[in-house]
């Protein structure tokens, strides 16, 4: 497994320097490969590594689109996860909120995108203590994938 993890990250690396410099370092395509690089730094345990591409991940989006885009989204949820597996729940927690309210101005407060950002703001809540709150978001969560269903079974 370790042998495929270095590959893939050998062609991450190749994929992010092409892009680079092919589309210029502020380019979305380079933003998605930081990202990719990222998440495979962080299936494999590497979380500084995963945080530090995460967060340039981020910065590209937020820099052309703004800060409310499914990129942004997407790299604070991969920054919130590292902040999560170091129990630095607290900032997991803060991200996972900052996702939450991207995903539902984006896609609608009924996207099973939002349900699992409610799940994962839930969990940080958990670890938090916050039990009510997190009972609260698991509830809304199951909502909307139950609404969800009974929409897909009426087609």
């Amino acid at each position: 497994m370790e042998k495929k993890y270095q590959d893939a990250e050998a062609l991450c690396q190749r994929a992010l320097d092409i892009a680079d410099r092919t589309l210029g370092p502020d380019h979305p395509g380079v933003g998605m490969t930081l990202m990719v690089m990222a998440d495979l730094y962080h299936a494999q345990g590497k979380e500084e590594e995963a945080k530090d591409l995460y967060q340039r991940s981020e910065a590209i989006p937020e820099k052309s689109t703004g800060q409310i885009h499914p990129d942004v989204a997407d790299a604070f949820h991969g920054l919130g996860a590292v902040y999560e597996n170091q129990q630095d729940y607290v900032l997991g927690a803060a991200l996972y909120t900052r996702v939450l309210e991207i995903r539902e101005e984006v896609f609608g407060e009924d996207h099973p995108d939002v349900a699992q950002s409610l799940d994962d703001y839930r969990r940080t809540l958990r670890h938090l203590g916050k039990r009510q709150e997190a009972q609260a978001l698991e509830n809304r969560a199951k909502a909307i994938r139950n609404a969800r269903r009974a929409q897909a079974s009426s087609k």
